[in-house]
């Protein structure tokens, strides 16, 4: 293949190419919100929260349209597929934007895998969460928006506008990618220009739609109504603002894995077998020469407005997303943002190339193919146990309770007693225990030998209880399953 197919053909090339890499790579475990989307979806229930407000209804009628056709298909792999699609789409938008900013067609195409490719954007490619609609709809409002610079064209002005503010109602995450773009139109704001209006319009869909949705729900419409529900996950704490030196380390080591995927269960797989140390090594390698290449041969060139939009634009989202707990998910668009930037730089072909062979071979196969190998985690063995067929009155005490709730509610299934891991203090183990057992309860736990596999979660939370220095109590393993990371078991707790 020369220059003259990507030419042609590139933004499609790579779209397919990666649309293929998303469908096979759609993973067999989920996240805690993936199931608890899924499971808004079977039930009908909460289409419209209002951190995401349009994610879940929009995937609640593209599985209505599919369980037309065909009844009996997976929601929750439903909502994966949707994912897929959307991200292959934003993939040939950023092809085609990177061509409009003049990058040749070889260069297009690999910064376009490279972000297509990078952990942050791939691992919300592959699951069922929030993130992938919302960054279509900014790239593409980026394309217009460039577009509309060098064009007389009104129309590609206000359609930016409308798809950036859409992007916000899929996330509110979106609105620092939206601000960058409403900052570079403002500037322009005059008498004999009125482009800029034509972009800060269509932003009045936002509260037009939250409005909507409170009606909807029957809300009373007030200030303060309004303002509480925009706002809903920091007023019950679901989310929040908080910045120290832990959650700095956090968002940091997060900042990297945007690109490549870093988890205490690589160590896990290095230990399995000695095949996984080939990725390793190549990408390694790649990466070595890559920042070699980089270092000694990058040269700034002129930064344009459309650039220093989208570096305000990933200044904001990377700033936001450190104050928010060092959150990953809230990097999703840092790969394109940052490839956009990048366009500024003249970089050497052949570090761009290493630099893409790096990302693409870890990421599948340490990103990837570690959920497509292993098929369960430790909610599946939860679920198992839970749904046996047997008359006890049964409690849980789990590491990952709220990943069971919605896998219960996903599955319409009662659920029993559960009890949060976190919310035991350590002092008042025994005192659980027993109130449990007092009221006929028969405990089970996978509490007990839990592997400790490095991860944000245990970086930033505190489990101190010694479950294996309980005393008085009997404890016989049930279950166990090989999960990625190590074994995990369901034990009896009793006297």
């Amino acid at each position: 293949m020369n220059e003259k197919f990507f030419e042609r053909w590139g933004a499609t090339f790579v779209a397919t190419l990666l649309l293929l890499i998303y469908i096979l790579g759609i993973s067999n475990l989920s996240t805690i919100d993936g199931w608890g989307y899924a499971a808004d979806i079977v039930n009908s229930s909460n289409l419209l929260r209002p951190h995401h407000l349009l994610y879940t209804i929009t995937g609640f009628y593209w599985v209505k349209i599919w369980h037309f056709f065909l009844p009996n298909a997976e929601t929750i792999y439903l909502l994966k597929l949707m994912n897929a699609l959307c991200a292959s789409v934003t993939a040939f938008i950023l092809f085609k934007l990177l061509r409009l900013v003049k990058v040749d067609t070889i260069q297009t195409t690999i910064y376009t895998i490279i972000a297509g490719l990078s952990w942050g954007f791939l691992r919300f490619s592959i699951d069922n969460e929030t993130y992938t609609i919302p960054v279509m709809l900014a790239i593409w409002a980026s394309y217009l928006f460039l577009k509309a610079e060098s064009s007389p064209k009104i129309s590609n002005m206000v359609y930016s506008g409308l798809l950036s503010a859409s992007a916000c109602l899929y996330h509110q995450i979106m609105f620092f990618w939206w601000i960058a773009l409403a900052i570079g139109t403002i500037r322009k704001l005059n008498r004999r220009d009125y482009k800029p209006l034509l972009f800060l319009a269509p932003a009045v869909i936002v509260p037009a739609a939250y409005i909507l949705a409170m009606l909807s729900m029957g809300i009373d419409i007030n200030f303060t109504s309004f303002f509480r529900f925009i706002f809903s996950d920091y007023y019950t704490g679901n989310a929040s603002i908080e910045l120290n030196s832990t959650i700095l380390m956090v968002g940091i080591i997060n900042l990297f894995r945007t690109f490549f995927q870093m988890h205490g269960y690589i160590n896990y797989l290095l230990a399995q077998s000695w095949l996984w140390w080939i990725p390793l090594v190549v990408a390694g390698i790649a990466f070595a020469f890559f920042s070699f290449w980089f270092v000694r041969y990058t040269k700034p060139t002129r930064l344009e407005k459309f650039h220093k939009i989208h570096l305000l634009a990933l200044v904001l989202q990377v700033g936001f997303a450190f104050m928010a707990g060092g959150n990953a998910e809230f990097l999703a668009m840092v790969p394109f943002l940052t490839i956009i930037t990048a366009t500024s730089l003249s970089i050497k072909r052949l570090a761009t190339v290493c630099f893409a062979i790096s990302v693409s071979v870890w990421n599948i196969s340490f990103g990837v193919l570690p959920q497509k190998i292993y098929q369960a985690d430790g909610s599946d063995l939860v679920i198992k146990s839970i749904t046996q067929n047997t008359n006890e009155r049964r409690a849980y005490i789990l590491t990952d309770a709220p990943k069971v709730i919605n896998r219960l509610e996903y599955l319409q299934i009662q659920k029993p007693l559960i009890v949060k891991e976190v919310n035991i203090e350590p002092q008042k183990i025994y005192a659980t225990l027993d109130s449990l057992l007092l009221q006929g309860y028969t405990i089970y736990t996978d509490c007990i030998n839990q592997p400790r596999v490095t991860s944000r979660a245990t970086l930033i939370t505190d489990v101190s209880l010694e479950w294996d220095k309980l005393e008085g109590y009997k404890t016989t393993s049930i279950d166990s399953l090989e999960m990625l990371g190590g074994k995990v078991y369901v034990t009896k707790i009793s006297r």
